[in-house]
């Protein structure tokens, strides 16, 4: 059995990096630069955000920010309105991802 001393610093050493990356994940989020959206989805349209390991199935209306990857699995759609300029962009649907950056600059 663990004494009470060692206890609390093994749930500090545990919880206090949990509680910072917590922190620094949600300080990452505020400063995210929204880009475009996406204004049609037929089929499989995938996102990763940036810092994220995987692809997650989206849907219309979301926004997109500096730094999503998006991927339109093949008979899929998937169009894009860029925020600074209102240019849209069809995504082929190859399955590769492609950089929402690549096309719509940040606004000004």
């Amino acid at each position: 059995m663990l004494k009470p001393f060692t206890l609390c610093l093994y749930l500090i050493s545990v919880l206090i990096p949990l509680l910072i990356n917590n922190i620094q994940t949600a300080a990452i989020a505020e400063n995210r630069l929204r880009i475009a959206e996406l204004i049609l989805a037929e089929g499989v349209v995938e996102r990763k955000q940036a810092g994220e390991s995987e692809y997650k199935t989206v849907q219309v209306t979301v926004d997109l920010f500096h730094g999503d990857l998006l991927r339109v699995r093949r008979g899929g759609r998937a169009i894009i309105r860029c925020t600074s300029n209102g240019m849209t962009w069809l995504i082929p649907d190859d399955n590769i991802p492609r950089g929402v950056a690549n096309t719509c600059t940040p606004p000004s």
